[in-house]
């Protein structure tokens, strides 16, 4: 008996996806810029703050500053406040532009495998429910990545290998857990993308 031939794929984001993608993005900064002032996360921000505080007095992170994160989510609060100065609302604005980046590329991804009438649900519960502190900037790494993961099977290319490894490295450097897997499914696709270029019927989209 022949094999049940696979469905086939919903196409890649169309021009009017993107649209609402922005649309999508500007809804919930729209919704999140009058939360700065009350806190965007369910935690208090000082504890994440205060480590970078410290940083910025001259202390060196895992030395004189003990914490278990990986040390971009630090480092990146204190270069903001090397700009902007000491602003607990220069914090939460950047919170809220990874949020925001996240409904964008969430929406991308989603209109991947999903209609839109379902697409949506996903990147509305994430802006629309509060989380915790990490939420905003983990969540776009693993969006990014899982975006660029659909694209580079789409049509594999040395710049789009690149472009996933880039992501998964940035997400080391942010959370170690979801970085290593990252690297291990980049590395994985890198593979599948030179010995099945056609695996999942994903080369006829692109």
């Amino acid at each position: 008996m022949p094999p049940t031939p696979a469905p086939p794929a919903p196409p890649p984001a169309s021009r009017r996806d993107r649209v609402l993608a922005l649309g999508l993005a500007a809804a919930a900064a729209a919704y999140l810029l009058p939360l700065r002032a009350y806190g965007l996360m369910l935690n208090d921000d000082g504890w994440y703050l205060h480590p970078a505080m410290r940083m910025l007095a001259g202390e060196v992170l895992y030395r004189d500053v003990g914490i278990y994160y990986a040390p971009l989510s630090l480092h990146a609060f204190a270069w903001l406040f090397e700009v902007t100065g000491p602003s607990i609302v220069a914090a939460r604005t950047a919170m809220l532009a990874s949020i925001v980046a996240t409904v964008a590329l969430g929406w991308l991804l989603a209109r991947r495998f999903a209609p839109p009438a379902l697409a949506w649900l996903p990147v509305a519960t994430y802006a629309l429910v509060p989380g915790p502190w990490h939420k905003a900037y983990y969540g776009t790494c693993t969006a990014a990545f899982f975006l660029l993961l659909a694209r580079l099977l789409d049509a594999p290319s040395a710049a789009r290998a690149a472009a996933l490894g880039a992501c998964a490295g940035v997400t080391l450097v942010t959370r170690q857990d979801l970085g290593v897997l990252q690297v291990g499914l980049a590395l994985g696709a890198a593979a599948l993308a030179a010995i099945a270029p056609g695996a999942f019927g994903l080369a006829e989209r692109s």
